[in-house]
């Protein structure tokens, strides 16, 4: 798939990620809006810098001042520059303060040689980029330059922006060291290694401490890390002061010569790229470079104001659209109970990758977007140190909600292959499967979570200590409410093994009766027929549960839940209807497909009535379906009933009807329902002697499948019985002729209404 088809399905599967790009582009246009002021007044707020030859800084040159040269160091300085020289490959990092001290001073010296040789004539190479030649001599350069960072003790400068701060001050030691020469007001030696054996021997706890006279510079011995503690560094205790130290120097070049290093760090600072800056940015007009782009504001170049807020707000775009994308996935979730086959389909498990592959491209995206403000615009100062720890923030939470997310979409994965390997996938078991491994992975994810958290806080410098009072305050609030959450884990512990109750089942719980739909580690959820009730596992293992459902020897089969229905009938009925009922009923619960393992009985009543039971098993796993087979089921129930009713009927016949038409009267009933095949005439009995009339009792069955055809059929029978009996002269008496005559009718209404009764 291409990415032009990627994205329109991305956009159709999570609407409304336009109105994220317009947010994108307001703040766009927000950020130029207030950057335009600064542009404006930069005039008024710039100040001009030097070029990169430094000769537009002033000397603070003290009177009275011994010269370098007639340092008694001077001649181990230029012995130490020719070992430079001629053996490159060496250690700045020594044994004693001269070692360390002169050898970061020459090595420092170099790389500045070497890159004002790089930069001195841009225009002798063709093209707008740096040749191949020129590039390897900046990354030996930068060799040169990492190893004298080597004699700074930055382990106190926090992680995250330790190399970068390492370089600046290491420029800015330099442009010190410098200083400190020139400005010497004595001459002083630097000592040796003999030099600080004597001195050891004179103190019993050694010296392991030297400081350049006149100035705080101090080289010492005790420095965290893996290299011997008898190397000398540049203390910590320098490097913090560094940054103090240089703003009470600021503007200070030092005269040419074969060490000083004049405008080292403004010109790093001031142009943009890693050591070098770009060939073609050096091509620039010198009015065009030096008396705009260059012009200081804020901290910074204009230029590198306009870069960064450029990249900023490219982040802000790009980081906001994906978390409103982001944010859009949990809206169009599928429903439990609406969309039925959707997690088994993966439509979850697609939302979920879908969300790992959002937060995903945060991470990298922060990176990218700091390494370019880093390295290719090069802020320095305190906005490089905000940058870079608003960066790492955004990277590392970003890693961790991507660390939970992935496990969460992983366990869904998981819990959906399992569900097809063990056969027979179902929605259900999936959410059973799900109900198990879900937890466990969200916990490791979480645990994830928080180590990136804490790892994160290292890497911003925050103190031991800090570290563990921001542990103490999450640990004092889990120490004060873990007796109730230790007892709801062990208790879904048990709940988890021991297995009462499963997802999908329904059961009791206490007062709340509904369908089990997520057992947790810390509480149940019940989904009754009015709401959803969470409950405390503690609760859970404390009450009564009374589970409705009966389970299969496989555990992949879904439970089936129990369906009780109860009728009351008050009416007399005859055994032989009592019989129909079983059968009809029997054959219903028998025929339908939602009903499992069923069974009727008939229980005396306190009123002299009978209470009908019928229960069965039911394959659903949540209210909508359990419902619905229920009111089918009560419907059906209604209508066996109903027929049952209607199988047994009395007709009368008048007192001067002779006896041998009396006899022949179970005949010619005989012969009307022969006549109609749908239903079976069981029997038809004289059974009762009225005040004016002989009472005849019909009992029939029929197996039609609805009581709509039952009822037309029993109404055709009715009306055949009564044109039977005209025929005959067969005379019924005034109220049975009108309850028969009239009840066909309503019922079927035949087309030629049947003869009036005789009276």
């Amino acid at each position: 798939m291409t990415g032009t088809r990627l994205w329109p399905s991305l956009a159709l599967s999570i609407p409304g990620g336009h109105r994220t790009a317009r947010f994108g582009l307001r703040l766009l246009a927000f950020l130029v809006a207030l950057l335009l002021p600064v542009l404006l007044v930069s005039g008024g707020l710039a100040v001009e810098r030097k070029g990169l030859d430094g000769t537009s800084g002033t000397q603070r040159l003290v009177p009275h001042t011994i010269a370098i040269e007639s340092q008694p160091f001077h001649t181990d300085l230029l012995r130490t520059s020719q070992r430079w020289h001629e053996a490159p490959i060496g250690q700045v990092v020594g044994e004693s303060p001269r070692d360390t001290l002169l050898n970061f001073y020459v090595v420092m010296a170099k790389v500045y040689g070497m890159l004002q040789d790089l930069v001195a004539n841009p225009t002798a190479e063709p093209g707008l980029f740096w040749s191949a030649s020129t590039l390897e001599r900046a990354r030996e350069a930068n060799d040169y330059l990492q190893e004298a960072i080597t004699a700074l003790d930055v382990h106190a400068l926090p992680q995250s922006i330790r190399h970068d701060l390492a370089m600046e001050y290491a420029l800015k030691l330099k442009t010190l060291l410098d200083y400190s020469f020139i400005n010497s007001l004595e001459p002083f030696d630097i000592p040796d290694r003999a030099e600080i054996v004597r001195l050891s021997e004179q103190h019993a706890n050694g010296v392991g401490y030297w400081r350049i006279p006149g100035t705080s510079i101090a080289l010492t011995d005790k420095k965290e890390g893996p290299l011997p503690a008898h190397d000398y560094f540049f203390s910590a205790e320098t490097i913090a002061e560094i940054p103090v130290l240089y703003e009470k120097i600021r503007g200070f070049a030092p005269p040419s010569g074969d060490f000083f290093t004049p405008g080292f760090y403004e010109n790093y600072s001031a142009t943009p790229g890693y050591i070098l800056p770009p060939k073609w940015y050096l091509m620039l007009p010198a009015w065009l470079r030096l008396g705009l782009l260059e012009r200081m504001a804020l901290g910074q170049t204009l230029a590198q104001l306009l870069l960064a807020a450029l990249l900023w707000a490219v982040f802000l775009v790009l980081s906001s659209l994906l978390l409103g994308l982001f944010f859009r996935t949990y809206r169009h979730l599928p429903s439990r109970q609406g969309d039925q086959g959707q997690l088994l389909r993966g439509r979850r498990i697609d939302m979920a990758w879908l969300r790992v592959l959002l937060i995903g491209f945060i991470p990298p995206l922060a990176w990218f977007i700091e390494v370019l403000i880093d390295d290719y615009v090069n802020i320095t100062g305190g906005m490089l140190i905000a940058t870079k720890s608003f960066f790492y923030i955004v990277s590392f939470l970003g890693l961790g909600l991507l660390a939970f997310l992935s496990f969460e979409a992983v366990g869904r994965s998981i819990s959906r292959w399992i569900v097809v390997l063990l056969g027979h996938p179902s929605d259900l078991q999936l959410r059973r499967v799900s109900n198990l491994i879900m937890p466990l992975c969200r916990v490791f994810g979480g645990l994830v979570a928080i180590i990136t958290f804490y790892r994160l806080l290292d890497l911003l410098g925050l103190p031991p200590q800090t570290v563990l009072a921001f542990s103490a305050v999450p640990g004092l609030a889990i120490g004060l409410g873990a007796s109730k959450l230790l007892g709801n884990l062990f208790a879904g512990l048990s709940i988890q093994t021991d297995r009462p109750l499963k997802v999908g089942e329904f059961c009791q719980i206490g007062e709340h009766e509904g369908f089990v739909t997520k057992i947790g580690l810390r509480s149940l959820e019940l989904n009754t027929i009015e709401s959803r009730v969470t409950i405390p596992n503690s609760l859970v293992d404390e009450q009564k549960v009374t589970n409705y459902s009966v389970r299969g020897g496989d555990p992949a089969e879904p439970s089936l839940q129990g369906l009780d229905l109860r009728l009351v009938i008050d009416q007399p009925i005859a055994p032989f209807q009592i019989h129909e009922l079983f059968r009809l009923l029997n054959r219903a619960m028998a025929d339908s497909t939602d009903l499992r393992l069923p069974f009727a009985s008939l229980d005396p009543s306190v009123d002299d009535g009978l209470i009908l039971t019928c229960h069965a098993q039911v394959e659903a796993s949540d209210w909508q379906r359990y419902l619905e087979v229920r009111q089918r089921f009560i419907i059906r129930l209604r209508q066996i009933v109903s027929q049952v009713n209607l199988s047994r009927f009395r007709f009368s016949v008048a007192f001067d009807t002779p006896d041998s038409i009396l006899q022949t009267i179970p005949h010619l009933v005989g012969e009307v329902f022969a006549a109609h095949p749908l239903v079976d005439l069981l029997s038809c009995r004289f059974l009762s002697i009225n005040d004016f009339s002989f009472d005849y009792y019909v009992e029939y069955q029929s197996d039609q499948p609805s009581l709509d055809l039952f009822e037309e059929e029993h109404g055709r029978v009715l009306c055949a019985l009564i044109e039977t009996f005209r025929q005959r002269g067969i005379e019924i008496p005034l109220p049975t002729a009108v309850e028969l005559s009239e009840r066909p009718v309503s019922l079927l209404a035949p087309a030629a209404p049947p003869a009036p009764a005789h009276s």
